[in-house]
């Protein structure tokens, strides 16, 4: 499965017109091999947005990219809401479906800098912990319905805002 996280850093005054941007994403459910995607704004960080896109193949999402991202990202304006952007895509050998997805509420990013990382006590039980990796780098993604405690190495802890799931 492939993994697109985007890591967009707005301003106070512009939060709003970036969240209603987000909210206008919904045309993704047509795109061939798009499973979801969810996001909030970070409690780590609270002047960023994360959103984390998850997709059946590179290819899908490359022919996503070449028909549709274009058009709906100039319909909504959403380039002129933030002041940075970071765009990541990563692999990981589990497979969610959209509904998997969607029953969850919160999200974690770790950064991983050894196999030493200990997530038990900071998720819930009904959680889902995926290593995921791109060009040699590793981190865990958690899917929760709450996320727990601190957890050193936590780049992000974000509860899902409903508007942005798709």
């Amino acid at each position: 499965m492939l993994i697109k996280i985007i890591i967009c850093t707005v301003n106070d005054e512009s939060k709003e017109n970036f969240s209603h941007a987000q909210s206008q994403w919904k045309d993704l459910k047509f795109a061939r091999g798009f499973i979801a995607q969810v996001g909030g704004w970070n409690l780590v960080n609270p002047n960023e947005a994360v959103i984390v896109g998850f997709w059946k193949s590179m290819e899908d999402y490359k022919k996503f990219m070449a028909d549709l991202h274009d058009r709906i990202m100039d319909s909504n304006e959403q380039g002129k809401s933030y002041e940075k952007i970071e765009v990541g895509l990563w692999t990981t050998e589990e497979v969610l479906s959209g509904d998997e997805v969607a029953r969850f509420g919160f999200l974690a990013l770790i950064d991983v800098e050894d196999d030493g990382v200990d997530v038990e006590g900071f998720i819930g039980k009904d959680s889902v912990v995926m290593q995921i990796e791109s060009d040699g780098v590793r981190k865990i993604l958690v899917l929760g319905s709450t996320i727990e405690g601190v957890l050193e190495g936590c780049r992000a802890r974000v509860p899902f805002d409903k508007e942005w799931i798709v």
